[in-house]
């Protein structure tokens, strides 16, 4: 199944940063063996002066994650996500 995942930690200013987070999460999803991903890309997020220069850009990549380890990928994508960021719901703009 192809999945988006979409990191931004603009929530945690400790948080060891959007490309570490992003890079780690390929390198598991393939070495475990639940799918293949493309290479990360990076979104200028919106200008606004309460927000850092450094904290304007979010990561995102496409995975192809084996229907059968879906569960799986998700609950260690999800588990080690909240160690690191702040989890927020999403809102529609």
């Amino acid at each position: 199944m192809k999945i988006l995942i979409h990191i931004d930690d603009r929530g945690n200013i400790a948080s060891m940063g959007n490309g570490e987070l992003s890079e780690y999460l390929v390198t598991m999803i393939e070495k475990e063996g639940w799918g293949v991903c493309s290479g990360v890309t990076c979104q200028q997020l919106s200008v606004h002066s309460d927000i850092s220069d450094s904290h304007k850009i979010s990561m995102c990549f496409k995975a192809d994650i084996k229907q059968s380890k879906l569960e799986e990928a998700i609950n260690f994508i999800s588990s080690f996500l909240s160690m690191d960021c702040v989890l927020l719901p999403y809102t529609a703009a």
